[in-house]
Formats: C-alpha cells, structure tokens, sequence
C-alpha cells in the first residue's frame, strides 16, 4: 500500500481507484468478488467511512486547493459539488445530456480553464459516462479525471469495466 495523502492509502496498480465506503475488501467476499471485477483497480480505504471526509481527503491528494476548480455534473447528489467546494475550491457545473442525463463532454470543454484541477463524472442508472471523449479533453488539459460510479457498479464501457475508466472512481454500498 501507499499512501496518496489526506489519510488515504492505496493498493494496487495506478492506473484506476477506488474507493469503497466502510468496507473492508480483504473481509468482505462481495467486496472481494466486486474488486475482482475491477481490472487494474486500487482499493482506497479512508478510516472514516463518509463522503464528504472521503471527498475532503481525495481533494487533498490531488492537491486540490481554494482558488482551483473542478468541473461537475449539473445534475447530480449534493455530495459531489460539496467536497470540491469544502476544499475551498469552486465546483463548476457542466450540462448534462437530456437523453442519458449523462455528463456532457461539450458542456465539459467549454467549463476547462487554467484554474481547473479535476473533473467528476457521475454515472448514473447503470450507464456509464462518455470515458472516451472526458478522458481526452482531461488529458488535452492536464487535469485528472475521477469517476463516481455509485450508479454503475458491474457495467463496462466499450468492453471496459468500470473502476478502469478514470484516474480514480468512487464507488459505495448505499
């Protein structure tokens, strides 16, 4: 394991991460099975099991600070403008698609600035975001791209599973 920061530690390979809400993966055969699933998967695994302490200390890790800014779906839970905005940083809310009321990779391009530090797409009813087309305008700005895929847990993306789609994808049992 390493640790990221913020009190976070990961296993695993770096090129995905998860993040999984008051369980405990090497207890819990669900869990187990799930990251079995998750190819290439990290387990993040925070001492206190709530979103906005997750969300505080993952800003932390990637160095989010106030002043920055993080791109979000306009249509999404409270929680995930909240720990961009807890760290002083500013939530900025893209469009979503009217038809999959998925994050809009357009909407997306037009809010990316110098100040931007992350993006966090929401997946939502099962679907999975638009990975292909958020992971090039990401890459194109230098920015990370995280993942919160509550909604899709056990879908794939063009024959990719979720948890290898993002630099790092949240995930919970709720």
């Amino acid at each position: 394991a390493r640790v990221l920061g913020g009190g976070l530690a990961a296993a695993g390979d770096a090129s995905a991460g998860v993040i999984l809400r008051g369980v405990d993966p090497e207890r819990d055969a669900t869990v187990s099975g799930i990251h079995g699933h998750i190819e290439n998967g990290q387990w993040l695994a925070p001492e206190d099991p709530t979103g906005v302490v997750i969300g505080k200390r993952l800003a932390r890790s990637l160095n989010v600070k106030p002043g920055d800014e993080v791109v979000v779906p306009a249509m999404t839970f409270a929680a995930t403008a909240n720990c961009v905005a807890f760290m002083g940083a500013t939530p900025v809310f893209a469009d979503v698609d009217p038809d999959t009321l998925l994050m809009d990779p357009a909407s997306v391009e037009s809010k990316m600035s110098d100040l931007t530090r992350a993006v966090i797409a929401v997946d939502y009813a099962g679907q999975p975001c638009d990975y292909d087309r958020l992971r090039n305008i990401t890459d194109q700005h230098g920015v990370f791209l995280i993942a919160d895929a509550c909604h899709s847990l056990g879908a794939s993306y063009k024959g990719r599973p979720v948890g290898s789609l993002a630099d790092i994808t949240c995930l919970s049992f709720h």
